[in-house]
């Protein structure tokens, strides 16, 4: 078996191939939650969904979920030897859009996590706790 070796400029394109793909599942997976969200938005104004507690619950997480997948990933912010230019200002706008993101995301899910409470369901304190302080994300 040979091995061979990977020079320099086939590891930077490596990495920016997979750079991009973690970034294109990342954006696949926020629209995939966000259309579940908006129908479970329309699903849950009719009876009998509107006083499930479980469905409030479980809408509580998808919102921190999207929450999530809104934040850029540090790499993303700049890509290596990239000049100060128009391409550097786009991603600093989606960075700051994707925390206030978040941050609304955190406001639904505590909105839905209130309902279930009051609807009587069971939220265990770490969820009051974390989406009173702001759901930090433990990875930032």
């Amino acid at each position: 078996y040979e091995i061979e070796a990977v020079t320099g400029v086939q590891t930077c394109a490596l990495r920016s191939r997979t750079r991009k793909n973690k970034e294109e599942v990342r954006i696949h997976a926020r629209t995939a939650a966000e259309k579940v969200a908006a129908r479970m938005d329309e699903l849950m104004t009719t009876p009998p969904f509107v006083d499930s507690h479980i469905l409030h619950r479980l809408r509580g997480y998808l919102a921190l979920y999207i929450g999530d997948l809104s934040i850029l990933t540090p790499w993303e912010y700049k890509i290596e030897g990239e000049s100060e230019g128009a391409s550097a200002w786009v991603r600093r706008l989606e960075a700051e859009r994707g925390e206030q993101l978040k941050t609304e995301m955190v406001e639904v899910a505590r909105t839905h996590f209130d309902v279930a409470r009051r609807r009587g369901g069971n939220i265990p304190e770490w969820e009051v706790v974390e989406t009173a302080l702001g759901y930090e994300d433990e990875s930032t």
